[in-house]
């Protein structure tokens, strides 16, 4: 691991951000990969964590789904549901110009993580 604001994890199974902890609290996401790096010191402080990640919006799609979550369509977002934590991943997000998966627990967004244009 690399210092508290970057980290990077090596050699843990497939590439993903599941969902945090076991039943959607706020904590650290968990982030498994060949190498991923992930950087929460970036953002608004005053807004939502937003947690910046080297992993793409196809691979977190397919990792989530590997994880148990199902996948819907709704308009250009995907959602990604496992029945606790709801991700909707978006091609292209207002504020970053890049794709980004929002977490919501019981409706309320807790998380924005950042993904690989």
């Amino acid at each position: 691991m690399v210092g508290a604001a970057g980290v990077t994890v090596a050699n843990v199974g497939a590439w993903t951000l599941v969902a945090t902890r076991e039943m959607g609290t706020d904590e650290d996401p968990q982030v498994m990969g060949t190498v991923t790096e992930y950087d929460q010191t970036k953002g608004n402080p005053s807004s939502i964590r937003n947690v910046f990640t080297d992993v793409s919006k196809s691979d977190f799609i397919k990792n989530m789904e590997a994880s148990g979550y199902k996948a819907t369509k709704s308009g250009n977002a995907t959602i990604l549901d496992n029945g606790v934590n709801r991700y909707t991943v978006y091609d292209v997000a207002t504020s970053t110009k890049g794709p980004t998966a929002v977490r919501s627990v019981g409706g309320a967004q807790t998380l924005k993580i950042r993904l690989k244009p």
